[in-house]
């Protein structure tokens, strides 16, 4: 980096530079790298497979498959707005599934039938087809002690926790056999092999594409 800095480049390019580090002095490189590209005013263009070092260092993604752009955005937008299937299983994990949509009341806002349950939507994209795919992010549920029924609530069979100190990732199954995982917060009172209820905010589920 030292070498390259020297002839002041207008433009830098990493190709995985950290891959061969551990953890924790990837983490340490990677907040140096982005202090000197924002002191230096560098353009720099940052290759990894990371999704952690994509989403933290960059100010704009671009998101590349089979050689085509699949999707280019802000890391937010890549992540909570995710293009299609693809993006939102490569970057981040996300539970995707198949939807109806059964009715929208007014812009903006639907209501959609899964394997899941029944939910609520509230999102400036419009679905394209009736028959879609729709997909959440694991830390968007919430947990709640108590059983309760009806939109945006459903239940599963807990499979699996791992502690992971600042949150619990849990895996389940509903009535029917869908497979949802999920991200909570510290480690909630749930043991595997029970039943337990979650609420999905209604501006957490994103229209993906329809269903061929």
């Amino acid at each position: 980096i030292a070498r390259a800095m020297v002839t002041n480049p207008h433009v830098m390019l990493f190709d995985e530079p950290l891959s061969n580090l551990d953890a924790r002095l990837r983490e340490s490189v990677r907040y140096e790298i982005k202090q000197l590209q924002k002191h230096h005013n560098l353009t720099s263009v940052y290759v990894t497979h990371d999704q952690s070092e994509a989403l933290s260092m960059s100010d704009k993604i671009v998101v590349l498959n089979a050689g085509e752009i699949a999707q280019a955005g802000t890391p937010e937008e890549i992540y909570y707005q995710p293009a299609n299937r693809f993006i939102a299983d490569f970057v981040g994990a996300a539970n995707i599934i198949k939807a109806t949509v059964t009715e929208a009341e007014q812009p903006g806002f639907y209501r959609v039938s899964t394997s899941v349950g029944n939910f609520y939507v509230s999102s400036s994209r419009k679905p394209e087809n009736n028959h879609c795919w729709i997909c959440w992010r694991p830390e968007d549920v919430i947990y709640m002690p108590e059983h309760k029924t009806g939109a945006n609530y459903f239940t599963i069979t807990v499979e699996s926790l791992a502690f992971m100190g600042s949150h619990t990732e849990a895996s389940g199954r509903t009535s029917d056999g869908t497979s949802v995982r999920l991200q909570l917060l510290k480690k909630p009172s749930i043991e595997t092999g029970t039943h337990a209820c979650f609420y999905l905010p209604e501006n957490a589920i994103v229209f993906l594409e329809p269903v061929t």
